[in-house]
């Protein structure tokens, strides 16, 4: 059965309605009498200020440590790209996103 995923590249982003953390809680709250539980998520997002969504997750963790939380490994766009995809860069991106999501042991709340 197909599961639903919410992105959240603009989380955190300027002039946008999700730009502070009551108004992500408020939108973690609908994914959740909506039944959806699973969020996209990036190193990079926002584009004007990469961390930031996962930051705003982390904060509301009152409502979003019951959900998943799929990020990507931060790759930067003003270079060639190389080099961030090496096992250290790469334990570092999944590190750092761990913190910002306030979950430092990588698991969700989930069972």
């Amino acid at each position: 059965m197909p599961e639903l995923i919410f992105g959240t590249a603009s989380f955190g982003m300027p002039m946008t309605k999700f730009e502070d953390v009551e108004a992500v809680k408020g939108l973690l709250q609908t994914l959740r009498d909506l039944g959806i539980n699973r969020l996209d998520s990036g190193a990079r997002y926002p584009p004007p200020k990469p961390g930031r969504a996962e930051e705003l997750i982390g904060e509301a963790s009152d409502l979003s440590k019951d959900v998943m939380v799929d990020t990507e490994i931060y790759t930067d766009t003003k270079t060639d790209g190389s080099g961030d995809l090496t096992v250290e860069a790469i334990a570092s991106s999944t590190s750092q996103s761990l913190q910002r999501l306030k979950r430092p042991d990588g698991v969700s709340g989930r069972a």
